[in-house]
């Protein structure tokens, strides 16, 4: 059976805030990742962009279940019995995590050494991606 199915979610990224960051000339992509990271606030989303902007898994298209939406939309599809994630509405670190694209237990690594600082456990996985999208290019040219 079903057993253990997560009920899909959907994580909603506040479309005022991605808009602030598209005008400052990021991409919606990148934009929404970000506010994922920092739990939806625009601070901790530009200094996240200052690192992360422009690599690939940063600009690539979202995970599914990753919504940019007003809070109006998002409180209309409540409403309606749909079942949201506010993020940084104490949402699941790991899940939070899962959304930007990396494996349950890199995550759970990363969470377990940066004492479950979900930011902190961002940027280090971003970091080891980054690294090793880097070695991957390095090979591909030798």
């Amino acid at each position: 059976g079903g057993e253990g199915m997560m009920t899909p979610q959907t994580w909603v990224v506040d479309e005022g805030a991605a808009a602030g960051l598209i005008e400052m000339g990021f991409s919606r992509n990148a934009s929404a990742r970000a506010l994922l990271a920092a739990n939806n606030e625009v601070e901790g989303a530009v200094a996240w962009l200052e690192q992360y902007a422009g690599q690939p898994h940063v600009e690539g298209p979202l995970e599914e279940g990753v919504s940019v939406l007003s809070t109006a939309e998002a409180m209309a599809i409540e409403e309606g019995g749909g079942r949201l994630q506010l993020v940084g509405a104490g949402g699941n670190p790991v899940e939070e995590l899962m959304t930007l694209g990396f494996r349950r237990e890199e995550v759970e690594k990363a969470l377990r050494k940066t004492q479950g600082r979900v930011m902190m456990a961002a940027d280090r996985l971003l970091e080891k991606q980054a690294r090793r999208e880097k070695e991957a290019e390095e090979r591909a040219l030798r």
